[in-house]
């Protein structure tokens, strides 16, 4: 017990309670095994056409499969008879793929990149 207050109290800085005396872990020296998860998401101005959650990283083989589900829906609820569509994306390496371009080009989608 008093080594845990020791703790506490080497642990107090200058602005309250330092990272380390919050912590649950036994040993603070121990870091937690790295965890990442990615949401690929595609929303119309009504609505969410669709989304993904993917453990881990995404590279451009599996966002080039999202974008093919998302446009095989959205030629499904008819949204290609109208002024057309455009995919605004950010500058991420992925979107810039040359098979992602390809999809959008043969799918007649208009491509846009914000700054």
């Amino acid at each position: 017990m008093q080594l845990a207050r020791d703790r506490r109290a080497r642990s107090l800085g200058k602005f309250g309670l330092a990272s380390e005396a919050l912590s649950m872990r036994a040993d603070p020296t121990s870091r937690p095994q790295p965890y990442s998860v990615s949401l690929l998401a595609a929303i119309t101005q009504e609505e969410v056409v669709g989304a993904q959650l993917i453990e881990g990283g995404v590279d451009s083989t599996l966002f080039e499969q999202f974008l093919h589900q998302v446009l095989l829906s959205l030629r499904a609820k008819g949204a290609f008879e109208g002024p057309g569509v455009v995919l605004l994306l950010d500058n991420a390496r992925i979107h810039h793929h040359s098979r992602v371009l390809a999809l959008a080009k043969a799918e007649g989608v208009y491509v846009l990149f914000n700054a």
